[in-house]
């Protein structure tokens, strides 16, 4: 009778190791398939989610604008307010309401960030306007 080959201690037989003929290294690799820790296939990226909305421009490319609109609405109040330059705050009122709407008009779709720059910028334009009128009401220019 041949010999069985090598046992464990309860009576199974171990399996039989193929023969190497190169060496202790198996000249093919295992499969990685039947390999507990083998690397899993990855996904192909397919898109965006649902719903997904790249991201807005930079919101400080346009602030220029409400700033502009601000800064002339000061200097046609204080013009007003010396009674001599009444005629020039008159007309830097206009210029400051024109920049101020477009800041407004930019900070709306989103290109500027300094939405109450704007609003403070019309209101003092539209205000040395009103008071460049009274102004010159006053002074007999009209």
């Amino acid at each position: 009778m041949a010999y069985p080959g090598p046992q464990d201690q309860y009576g199974q037989q171990y399996p039989q190791q193929p023969s190497q003929p190169h060496g202790p290294y198996p000249q093919q690799p295992p499969n990685p398939g039947g390999h507990l820790y083998a690397p899993q296939p990855q996904q192909q990226w397919q898109g965006p989610p649902p719903g997904y909305r790249p991201p807005m421009p930079a919101p400080t490319t346009h602030n220029w604008a409400g700033l502009v609109g601000l800064i002339v609405g000061i200097l046609a109040v204080v013009c007003d307010l010396t009674m001599v330059l009444a005629g020039i705050g008159f007309w830097l009122g206009l210029v400051g309401v024109i920049f101020s709407g477009v800041g407004l008009t930019k900070a709306k779709i989103g290109t500027a960030n300094n939405r109450p720059l704007s609003i403070t910028g019309m209101i003092l334009s539209v205000g040395a306007i009103l008071l460049s009128i009274i102004m010159r009401v006053m002074l007999g220019a009209i």
